[in-house]
This record gives structure tokens, C-alpha cells and sequence, in this order.
């Protein structure tokens, strides 16, 4: 019994033998896609910035990443368009409804003017008291402000270096309603998720 045993077991091996490296490329591959996905970052260690510009050089968001701890924030993802580009209108509809910062031209934000509410997250008294200074200037429309004065057309900045700005415009930083990273300006829950705030003090403050 022993010996058809060992002979059966043979023969069935010999007929499925392809089955065991085709099962253990299944299973490292169900391996993998279960570590990648449950290391996939969060809404809130991701950042999304969307630039009414063409940026040449994307290496200014490494050094702003690296100022954060992993935990708190892992991606920066870039996306861009110039306003007077094919398909500018489509890319900036995405963004407002995906990206957390939106670095706009001033006829843009013109644009939204009677909508804004829709569109942009007010940057209240706490967020010029907290996150901004009484040097900065911003785009009122009404008796709010939507958007923080990024680059004068009248001066340098250091993003320069990396993106074309039009000479002619202002530029302004608006934050996108669609954002979870703009802390307790969504709730009080949301106060740790401030990513979208502190990057916006920081494009502004390193240029100081």
C-alpha cells in the first residue's frame, strides 16, 4: 500500500507539478499588492499643488517633503498648465476638485470672482494670525480674502528656478475646498491636518 502510495503521489506530481510555481507566483504577488496597498499614503500624507504655470524643475518639492516627518506626509504631487494653454480650463477644474493648494494668476482668480465661496477655502483671521504675517497681502473679493499674495510681479522669488512665471502677473496661493489637509479650517477634528496650510507658509516665508 505504501508503494502505490509513493507511486501515486509521483504520477500525480508528475501531471501537476507546473500548478506549485504558478501558486507561489499568485500568492507573492497577493503578497505584494496587500504591502503596497496598505502602504498606499493617506489623504492626509499626500499633497496635491496645482500650478497656473510651466515647472521645469520638480526637485523644490523633495526639499519641501523632506521638512516633514514620513508620518505625517509621504507625496507632493505636482500638476500644471498655463493659462493661456490648451486645456488650461480642464486641468484647473481637476485640480479644484482634487488638488489642496492651487498657485493661480490673478486674472484666474479674477475669474472665479462671485463664485469663490465655491471654489477656495476663506483664509480667515486664524489663518493670517496663524500661518501668515502682517507683511503678506492677499485677493479680497468682498470683505474676504480667497487667495495670499505668492509672487509680486514686481520682484523675484525663489520659484523662479523652477517654473516660468509671466513677468506681467501677481501671483496668489488659494487653498481648494476640495482639501483635507487645511486642519480646523474643515473642523476641529481636522486641526492636526494642516499640511496644505504649513506648505503655503512656507512657499510664502522662504522667500523672505
Amino acid at each position: 500500500m505504501q508503494k502505490y502510495n509513493k507511486t501515486s503521489i509521483a504520477k500525480t506530481f508528475a501531471h501537476t507539478w507546473y500548478l506549485y510555481p504558478i501558486t507561489g507566483v499568485i500568492i507573492t504577488l497577493l503578497w505584494l499588492w496587500g504591502f503596497q496597498t496598505f502602504h498606499q499614503p493617506s489623504a492626509h500624507q499626500k499633497l496635491s499643488i496645482f500650478f497656473a504655470t510651466e515647472v521645469k524643475n520638480e526637485s523644490f518639492l523633495k526639499d519641501i517633503l523632506n521638512k516633514y516627518d514620513k508620518e505625517d506626509l509621504r507625496e507632493i504631487t505636482p500638476s500644471y498648465s498655463l493659462p493661456e494653454g490648451v486645456g488650461f480650463t480642464t486641468k484647473l477644474q481637476v485640480a479644484i476638485n482634487n488638488a489642496d493648494l492651487l498657485i493661480l494668476d490673478e486674472k484666474t482668480m479674477f475669474s472665479f470672482n462671485d463664485h469663490q465661496d465655491n471654489f477656495f477655502i476663506e483664509m480667515n483671521s486664524y489663518v493670517k494670525e496663524t500661518y501668515l504675517s502682517n507683511e503678506d497681502k492677499y485677493y479680497d473679493y468682498g470683505d474676504k480674502s480667497y487667495g495670499v499674495l505668492l509672487k509680486n510681479k514686481e520682484s523675484e522669488h525663489y520659484l523662479q528656478r523652477y517654473m516660468d512665471f509671466d513677468e506681467s502677473k501677481n501671483y496668489y496661493i488659494a487653498i481648494s475646498v476640495a482639501s483635507k489637509n487645511a486642519g480646523k479650517l474643515l473642523d476641529e477634528n481636522n486641526a492636526h491636518y494642516d499640511n496644505a496650510l504649513t506648505i503655503m507658509k512656507y512657499l510664502i516665508s522662504e522667500n523672505r
